[in-house]
């Protein structure tokens, strides 16, 4: 049986994308990315908060779109320059995907520990888990949890509401 050779340095790394999203990158780790796509156009209903962008068609699944600003309780000004969508890896079996407006192509890093370092600028709203200064570049580490949770409780209220 052959072993696989592993520099130090690749061990060390982790691939992560930086994802523009007004005035600001959220910085995800790459698995948690399942794709990045051209902006779709979605569905959505009436009585929906405004973070909510509505649903959208991916691989034969019907995937909620959300704008990260609005669900950070940030104003939403509006998604002209937002013409990529990054689909997510949900966490949670009733949501295996979502998906979040971006204002550009998301970035490509190859970064170890030291080039990651915590900011000591205060966390802006309830959908960040952390501040974060990437190679010289203000990031945001975006908080999964809370993000699922809201789509979570949202799309039971919609099923609800249908039923």
């Amino acid at each position: 049986m052959k072993k696989a050779i592993q520099s130090p340095q690749a061990a060390s790394e982790l691939a992560i994308l930086m994802i523009p999203v007004q005035g600001k990158n959220l910085v995800l780790p790459n698995v948690t990315v399942a794709e990045i796509i051209s902006r779709q156009a979605t569905d959505v209903g009436d009585d929906v908060p405004t973070w909510y962008v509505g649903q959208m068609q991916w691989r034969n699944l019907s995937v909620p779109v959300i704008s990260y600003e609005a669900i950070n309780d940030e104003p939403f000004v509006g998604d002209e320059n937002q013409r990529h969508i990054a689909v997510v890896n949900g966490t949670d079996s009733d949501i295996p995907f979502w998906a979040v407006l971006t204002e550009g192509t998301p970035k490509l890093l190859r970064l170890t520990e030291e080039q990651v370092v915590a900011s000591s600028e205060v966390i802006g709203g309830p959908a960040e888990a952390q501040r974060v200064i990437v190679n010289d570049e203000a990031a945001i580490i975006p908080d999964l949890n809370f993000i699922e949770d809201k789509i979570a409780t949202l799309l039971a209220e919609l099923k609800l509401a249908t039923a």
